[in-house]
């Protein structure tokens, strides 16, 4: 089980407390205080660029308790506009919360910048991508950026069970295999949206949160799923 679980447990919690269920979780009023807090950051800087150049990267700085994220911006909408429905500022969205995930992570889960070069190459000509904690690091950032932007318990509601019916937006997407509406929704790109309902991934997420007792319940928002 990734430390990025448990590290991340009070920050999900204190998430769901700050920003309710049925409303769109914001990087800049919601993500962004609370990994300075349970990342323990004094400052976490957000960085713009071309999206041709970077897809997203995260530079720490322990001893200063500094976070550079440089993420894709979305040319389109900038100065603080955000359009759920913009395929640029969903996958600006996703790209800082996963960066954003890397404050959690633990010395061996970092690359140093001295070995960058070298160690990537190493692990890409001897094929030991799954053994790399850096790699593994990467991964559970991807999952976690889901996570932070379409809440588990919210996607149970919009699931739906034998007593509350299956959200409209869901049964048109899954009948049509597009997922935009619901991507519009929660501001994060349809890919992600659309990984994050299937029954997989819903039956690891459910495995996860039970292992480390977070809530896996319904909530009683039934307006929330339409």
């Amino acid at each position: 089980m990734s430390h990025h679980v448990r590290r991340l447990k009070p920050l999900l919690l204190e998430l769901d407390e700050v920003c309710p269920l049925d409303r769109p979780v914001l990087v800049d009023a919601h993500l962004i205080p609370l990994f300075k807090k349970h990342g323990e950051r004094e400052s976490i800087e957000l960085i713009p660029v071309p999206a041709a150049q970077v897809r997203g990267l995260h530079l720490g700085h322990a001893p200063s308790k500094t976070a550079v994220i440089i993420y894709p911006r979305c040319e389109i909408h900038h100065g603080g506009q955000v359009d759920g429905a913009c395929p640029g500022c969903q996958e600006a969205r996703y790209t800082i919360a996963k960066e954003l995930v890397h404050c959690l992570d633990r010395k061996e889960d970092k690359t140093s910048p001295d070995h960058m070069a070298s160690d990537l190459i190493n692990q890409l000509v001897r094929r030991e991508w799954s053994e790399s904690p850096q790699a593994f690091a990467d991964g559970w950032g991807e999952l976690w950026a889901i996570e932070l932007l379409a809440r588990f318990r919210h996607r149970l509601l919009v699931r739906g069970n034998a007593s509350v019916p299956r959200s409209l937006r869901l049964a048109t997407a899954v009948a049509s295999n597009n997922y935009f509406l619901l991507a519009s929704q929660y501001g994060a790109p349809d890919d992600a949206i659309k990984r994050a309902f299937s029954d997989g991934y819903m039956d690891l997420m459910r495995t996860i949160r039970m292992t480390v007792q977070l809530p896996v319940e319904m909530p009683a928002l039934v307006h929330a799923a339409s």
